[in-house]
């Protein structure tokens, strides 16, 4: 078993759910626990390192992402410990200012 954690801007993120009409709670619940990391953090403590996953969706074509799965998953070695840092890009307060 492994996870492949897919990772997405919050702010692009918080874009595509309002395009689909999402109640802004929950908007801003999923941008939240993007931005903190939740889904890496989890799966890295179920899971470890060797069999967890990580892409950064953000800007990039279902086939590209299709590509890079792909190739992490051949490689076999797990996370890189490359993770992006939203908190580095994004003032909590002020996002949840424009998500809410």
């Amino acid at each position: 078993m492994v996870a492949l954690v897919v990772r997405l801007d919050p702010l692009t993120l918080a874009r595509r759910l309002n395009a689909r009409k999402w109640p802004k709670k929950k908007t801003w619940e999923n941008v939240e626990a993007e931005l903190i990391d939740l889904a890496l953090f989890e799966s890295l403590k179920f899971l470890g390192r060797k069999r967890v996953y990580e892409i950064d969706a953000t800007r990039k074509r279902p086939l590209e992402l299709l590509r890079e799965a792909l190739r992490l998953l051949s490689a076999g070695e797990g996370w890189h410990g490359l993770t992006p840092n939203w908190l580095a890009r994004y003032d909590p307060v002020d996002l949840s200012r424009k998500v809410l």
